[in-house]
């Protein structure tokens, strides 16, 4: 295996268990599996909870992908700061769909349906952050 896919590998499992934590700890917590109302709008928990979750992981799993993953791209700060966040909010309604379809739809547990999410969401995001956001002259 080679060492980038490792890192990433590590990196991420270690920051989407955090996610995972953060999420299951908010979902039955903060938001006591009941509804979420802010300015009008109203979420169900378990969107309210990854709502938490994925603001407090990715800017994380950005710090981790720039110092320890993709150590080799040439790419500025800046320019991989925005590329990151445009694929994060790529990754914002895949995630809401599926946590939609697994909790509403197939009546599945919601943290399950978030690590089942998840693992989805990773596979999506590290072929596009090796292949755009962090893509190294050598590749």
């Amino acid at each position: 295996m080679p060492l980038q896919t490792f890192r990433y590998a590590v990196c991420g499992a270690s920051n989407q268990f955090l996610n995972l934590c953060i999420y299951h700890l908010s979902y039955i917590y903060l938001f006591q599996q009941r509804n979420w109302e802010l300015g009008g709008l109203t979420f169900k928990p378990h969107i309210a909870a990854a709502i938490i979750a994925i603001g407090i992981t990715v800017p994380i799993g950005f710090l981790l992908a720039r110092y320890v993953i993709f150590t080799d791209s040439e790419v500025r700060f800046r320019h991989q700061l925005g590329r990151y966040l445009s694929i994060a909010l790529i990754c914002l309604p895949l995630n809401y769909f599926l946590l939609k379809l697994f909790v509403e739809i197939f009546h599945w547990d919601a943290t399950l349906s978030m690590a089942v999410t998840i693992l989805i969401v990773a596979v999506f995001s590290f072929v596009s952050q090796k292949l755009f956001a962090f893509k190294s002259t050598a590749s």
